[in-house]
């Protein structure tokens, strides 16, 4: 499934670049589509690999947090260095780097608040739940805020205010080991409990619609498709016996859907997040095995870390800032990876080794 996270990745670059090469993907709502295949892979990794929750915890931690504490080492990196001149690409990265910092550590209440979500990635999806006046003050989100003259989003206090979703992860990533554990019926029971609850907790209408929607994501919110992909992974026996052209046709399902993706409702949203569930265990099936595949789809979250650093400085290349944005991404992402994920990953795996056999509870 790696190129479907490379794409997932690229959905997002585009949504907050510009388009690549025509590509525009889900856009913003790829995010929800990580929370499905989070789901998958966490069920599977627990059940497969892990001895205790501990070790999973641990396994997490050195899976998310040295590539981001390394962004930001170069975030601090590129904000030292002189300026460069003219408003071209390289100052633009700079000066980016620069106000990411300076609004980080300006002394204000929000940045306090942005303190710990912004060494940790924790709570970072509760920090967008507020507003900051011109004075200073934070304020609780209210439907009728709209960021403008006298009011400021607190995330704009995060050196990456893309980690909101990293911090929905973190939530997840706590319940998993115990999730495992339930049978699949009651699973299910929650998956729905989960959207329904969900949904009411986001509004319907202008209340979800409106241009602040986007900014109270939750993990109660996006629960029921951390579960669906749990559900994923519950299915993959069943999947596994189907014949080789139904799972082939089945695993162009999320392709087709990356490519074409247009709801216009939050009904339609959440149906066409199902139909892109179906397609995912019979895709993990046919691609588990395919290193290059994997290599490629370990990109997906260097790639979101580092992308919004280039996103607004591309804008010089006009009509070709998103696929400057995103190459560039792709490129820091590969050193990202090579230098740091990787051998950490060695790390990892070894522990993996250790904590063998099966997740027992």
């Amino acid at each position: 499934m790696g190129i479907l996270r490379l794409l997932l990745a690229a959905s997002v670059v585009a949504f907050h670049s510009g388009p690549i090469f025509g590509f525009r993907g889900m856009g913003a709502d790829a995010v929800q589509a990580f929370f499905i295949l989070s789901g998958l892979y966490m069920a599977l990794i627990v059940s497969v690999n892990y001895a205790n929750a501990t070790d999973f915890y641990l396994s997490r931690a050195l899976r998310l947090f040295p590539v981001y504490w390394v962004f930001l080492l170069m975030v601090v990196a590129i904000a030292a260095l002189p300026n460069l001149g003219g408003g071209d690409f390289l100052q633009g990265v700079v000066d980016a780097a620069r106000g990411r910092l300076k609004a980080a550590t300006d002394g204000s209440a929000a940045a306090w608040l942005t303190a710990i979500p912004n060494l940790l990635m924790i709570g970072s999806d509760w920090a967008r739940q507020f507003f900051s006046d011109d004075a200073g003050a934070l304020h609780v989100w209210r439907p009728e805020f709209r960021e403008g003259p006298g009011v400021n989003a607190v995330e704009r206090h995060l050196i990456a205010p893309q980690i909101w979703s990293l911090g929905v992860e973190l939530a997840f990533y706590a319940v998993a080991p115990f999730l495992m554990r339930l049978s699949t019926r009651l699973l299910i029971a929650i998956g729905v409990v989960a959207y329904i609850a969900g949904n009411v907790a986001q509004g319907v209408g202008e209340t979800y619609t409106g241009p602040f929607a986007w900014r109270h994501m939750l993990p109660m919110q996006n629960a029921w498709l951390f579960v669906l992909g749990v559900l994923c992974f519950r299915a993959l026996p069943a999947v596994q016996r189907l014949p080789t052209p139904v799972n082939a046709a089945l695993a162009a399902v999320p392709f087709v859907l990356v490519f074409v993706w247009a709801p216009t409702n939050w009904q339609q949203l959440n149906g066409l997040l199902l139909v892109f569930a179906l397609g995912l265990p019979p895709l993990f099936t046919l691609t588990k095995d395919w290193r290059a595949d994997r290599w490629v789809g370990e990109l997906a979250y260097p790639i979101y870390l580092v992308h919004l650093l280039f996103a607004y400085p591309a804008l010089v290349f006009g009509a070709m800032h998103g696929p400057v944005c995103f190459l560039v991404s792709v490129i820091v992402s590969i050193g990202l990876a090579v230098a740091v994920q990787a051998p950490v990953d060695r790390y990892r795996h070894s522990l993996i080794n250790r904590a063998r056999p099966r997740f027992a509870g």
